[in-house]
């Protein structure tokens, strides 16, 4: 597997093994619930982007699906209707409420309460989701290595994660973030969790000059939300006239950067179950 320049860049400083990286702005003690801390916001004008994240994701699910961390239901309500069973758990009792009144309809979906770190499941699926979840355990390697005996045979694990620890800003601390991942590192913890990647790709790379400008570089607009949520105005604005054109760009170019990592991991052929 290539290694690319950013990549190479963003991990000078980082050898194996990779999992339990705690960057060196992050509390190493968050809150429980930061989290949630704009979530709302998500839900309510990124439509266009979780739609196209979940248009990528959709292919690899399988028929039974656990979905951990999803929050307000902002990836979930484009994945559900393609799976006979779709579990969406979050921590947060509020989330876990929101979830429920979402999916009040929707006779495939159960909403459970789930905290991965201490929790355990009696049962198992064609595949678990993780839509910026990672980057809030600690322990990354023991999370992935917890999930995968959730799965069924020939199941895999979506992992989908913000890319590189030099565009760690104070809303990564805010929320919670122990670290951003690249494809290296990121394969790196999948590999020390006995786990093998099948796919590997950068996704939404618009997104880094507009990031770097607000997390990094701390440029606030005037509709900037008090509590540092970024403006929905311009967020709607990004989501309408910004996505469509990168989602198409990605859809027919890999680009070698990004402002997420999107890995689809596996057991590796000896650890799975024989049929």
């Amino acid at each position: 597997m290539s290694t690319f320049a950013c990549d190479t860049f963003d991990s000078v400083r980082r050898k194996a093994p990779y999992c339990r990286y705690l960057h060196q702005r992050a509390d190493p003690s968050p809150d429980a619930n930061t989290h949630r801390h704009g979530l709302e916001v998500a839900v309510d004008v990124s439509s266009a982007y979780h739609a196209w994240i979940a248009g990528i994701c959709k292919g690899h699910l399988g028929r039974t699906v656990l979905e951990v961390g999803a929050g307000q239901g902002a990836i979930s309500r484009y994945l559900f209707d393609s799976a006979d069973r779709y579990v969406a758990s979050d921590m947060s009792a509020d989330c876990v409420d929101a979830l429920r009144r979402r999916f009040a309809g929707a006779a495939n979906v159960s909403v459970i309460s789930f905290d991965l770190r201490t929790d355990e499941l009696d049962e198992t699926f064609d595949s678990i989701l993780l839509f910026n979840v990672l980057e809030h355990i600690f322990d990354d390697e023991l999370a992935l290595r917890k999930l995968s005996g959730y799965l069924n045979p020939g199941g895999n694990i979506l992992i989908y994660v913000p890319a590189y620890n030099w565009l760690y800003g104070e809303w990564d601390r805010r929320i919670g973030h122990y670290r951003r991942y690249n494809s290296k590192s990121l394969s790196g913890v999948i590999a020390e969790a006995d786990l093998v990647v099948s796919e590997i790709r950068y996704v939404n790379a618009i997104g880094i000059p507009a990031w770097f400008a607000f997390s990094r570089l701390g440029i606030r607009s005037r509709a900037q939300e008090a509590d540092g949520t970024p403006p929905r105005g311009e967020l709607r604005l990004w989501d309408r006239f910004i996505v469509p054109p990168a989602k198409l760009v990605e859809s027919h170019v890999r680009l070698p950067v990004g402002l997420n990592v999107l890995a689809i991991a596996t057991p590796p052929p000896a650890a799975r179950p024989h049929t």
